[in-house]
């Protein structure tokens, strides 16, 4: 498999391993995690011998911090988007919800 700046991969037996390999920082997703995330899944999908994938995390604190705060102030959401995506996500309950 290809080597990554963010991320390790190993396959074995038709499963892919994908290690977020940043510990320093419990495997923050910045932007390059996000680029060689993409790219790997990529890789994986053009794959026919890889069945099944498993996520993990390097180091002993953390799978994954979540977002860093750099990645967080670079997502520019419009009004627009947030409708868009609130509707999306109300269309997926029940009728009966009242979101109590």
């Amino acid at each position: 498999m290809t080597d990554y700046e963010t991320v390790t991969v190993d396959a074995t037996d038709g499963v892919a391993t994908v290690t977020l390999n940043r510990p320093d920082v419990r495997n923050a997703i910045n932007a390059q995690v996000q680029t060689d995330l993409a790219a790997v899944l990529d890789q994986i999908r053009g794959d026919d011998t890889i069945g099944g994938v498993v996520f993990t995390g390097a180091g002993d604190k953390a799978f994954a911090a979540g977002g860093t705060q750099r990645l967080a102030q670079s997502l520019q959401y419009t009004t627009a988007d947030k409708a868009e995506g609130a509707a999306a996500f109300l269309g997926k309950r029940a009728p009966e919800w009242t979101g109590r």
